[in-house]
């Protein structure tokens, strides 16, 4: 019980960043529209936070497999950005 109410809480506050998220299962999608250098930051660091989050959570790599995140980019880039997890 107490890690759905981290992820609730994980959710709320990249919401409040401005952060689109969907939960599933054991996923979680996260969803911004980067049209600006300003937007490319607020990923970058949604993405830090919850790298963060998991350490703090104490999980291991097994439980969040970095090889299988993805970066989905439709359209024309209007920001060229790298982003990483570390």
């Amino acid at each position: 019980m107490l890690f759905l109410t981290d992820v609730d809480n994980l959710a709320k506050l990249l919401e409040r960043y401005g952060i689109a998220i969907k939960l599933f299962t054991d996923d979680l999608q996260v969803y911004l529209e980067v049209v600006s250098s300003y937007d490319a930051t607020k990923l970058q660091r949604a993405l830090d936070l919850m790298s963060d989050l998991a350490e703090e959570w104490q999980l291991t790599e097994r439980s969040v497999s970095i090889s299988k995140c993805t970066l989905l980019t439709v359209g024309k880039p209007q920001v060229q950005g790298k982003y990483n997890i570390s």
